[in-house]
């Protein structure tokens, strides 16, 4: 399917929004001539998403360039993809002897109010409803001793703790720009290959409106 018929469909249909996924925007410039954000740009112009709010634009792409170029048109949401180590929550209990007392609320409420991870991912939502549902997800609930959410890891003997890791440095903007696209030198011939994509473009909706 060509982009600009995933955004006539998604425009009959009227979903909620629609996400569009820009990579390798960098060697598409410098190896193809092929200036991506331009021409992403231009589809979704010609289908007039640029001047409606009812269906949301997310552009993503690990290129915080990319994203950039896109904060001319207010109304699109720019999602900047960051590698991360995440693995599935499963409820397994395989931290032996650190076991959690085989109990999943548990387990959650150690990582989430004792170590103070930043999210969870789960293969069992019922079993993350739970834990928000009970008193062991609010800090100012009155709850024993015994089942105090965190109090767990006063249990582990200080002996067998790891050793305790500096604070990560605060993340500056720095960090996640990324170099400039390269200079795009397109021929007389990608031009035209250009120019007629999205002549075609304009000319497969005007069909579709009269139909």
């Amino acid at each position: 399917m060509a982009l600009s018929e995933f955004l006539e469909s998604a425009k009959k249909k009227a979903v909620t929004g629609i996400l569009i996924n820009i990579e390798n925007a960098a060697y598409l410039a410098s190896k193809k001539g092929f200036n991506v954000t331009e021409i992403v740009s231009s589809f979704l112009s010609n289908a007039t998403f640029d001047k409606q709010l009812t269906q949301q634009v997310f552009i993503q792409s690990d290129d915080s360039v990319v994203l950039s170029v896109f904060k001319r048109i207010p109304t699109y949401k720019k999602v900047l993809t960051i590698e991360e180590n995440i693995e599935a929550f499963r409820n397994e209990y395989t931290t032996i002897p650190f076991g959690f007392f085989s109990n999943p609320i548990m387990e959650i409420a150690t990582y989430v109010s004792g170590i103070g991870v930043d999210g969870l991912e789960t293969e069992y939502p019922a079993t993350a409803s739970a834990y928000l549902r009970s008193s062991c997800s609010r800090p100012e609930s009155e709850v024993p001793p015994i089942v105090a959410p965190g109090a767990l890891m006063s249990s582990i003997p200080t002996d067998v703790l790891p050793p305790v890791e500096a604070p990560s440095p605060l993340l500056e903007p720095v960090d996640v720009l990324d170099p400039p696209l390269p200079s795009i030198l397109m021929t007389q011939k990608q031009h035209l290959q250009l120019y007629l994509l999205v002549l075609l473009a304009k000319v497969v909706r005007q069909q579709m409106l009269q139909v």
